[in-house]
């Protein structure tokens, strides 16, 4: 069976957050159970228009959108008042020049073998080793661990633990929470989880940071208990 998936961001930007990542896991699910998967979605940050990749068996096929004909079929143009002769690089109102895709390429180039550097160096690995993981990909912690990218797996109270015995003390965490008023703690303290409270908790706090104000009984219920005002 021919998939096509359609996704904001993929593989390698998945700093966008979940959606991506779920996208990219179920794309590479449906590979391995024999079906052509597809994945369409948008070029920010390569610097050609169109690229076309294969990862892990999904096609990819990064856009990069230009509205330079878009915006001369309707009229609209663009001044451009600049410094420097790329300060306009990446414009979405034209197509970038040659010059311009051959800078933004080594941008990304010098800054993924800096990242494959400090990843070979930290872990004790050789780069080559290290480029073969580097794909862009997102690792599960028991996975990273069998791979040689982390120590160990824990949590915070693990954390905590291996502090204190590398000090040589107890664990005796000291929580900092930010100060609160007078005013803050009583009024939240009475509002508790009630919406009704919260509110008149929310105004009391205004009247006593001063002013002048009138707040009928409706204003303060209504909108928050569903009664009719």
């Amino acid at each position: 069976m021919r998939v096509l998936k359609v996704s904001y961001a993929y593989d390698p930007f998945l700093e966008m957050g979940g959606p991506p990542i779920k996208v990219r896991a179920l794309a590479e699910r449906l590979v391995q159970r024999g079906h052509k998967v597809t994945v369409l979605t948008t070029n920010y940050a390569l610097p050609c228009r169109t690229e076309r990749r294969e990862i892990c068996g999904v096609e990819v096929i990064y856009l990069r959108p230009v509205l330079e004909q878009l915006l001369d079929k309707i009229g609209v143009q663009f001044s451009v008042f600049k410094g420097g002769r790329l300060k306009d690089m990446a414009g979405f109102w034209r197509s970038p020049t040659p010059e311009e895709e051959s800078k933004f390429q080594g941008l990304i180039t010098e800054m993924y073998d800096n990242f494959v550097s400090v990843v070979a160096q930290s872990r004790s690995m050789e780069e080559t080793r290290v480029r073969e993981l580097a794909t862009g990909e997102v690792f599960t912690g028991r996975r990273g661990k069998e791979l040689g990218l982390i120590d160990e797996l824990g949590d915070f109270d693990g954390a905590l633990e291996l502090a204190a015995q590398l000090g040589r003390t107890r664990p005796r965490p000291h929580w900092v929470r930010p100060r609160r008023t007078f005013t803050d703690r009583l009024l939240g303290r009475a509002a508790g989880p009630n919406p009704g409270l919260s509110l008149l908790a929310a105004e009391a706090h205004r009247l006593l940071s001063g002013g002048i104000y009138y707040l009928g009984p409706p204003y303060l219920m209504a909108e928050s208990l569903d009664y009719p005002p």
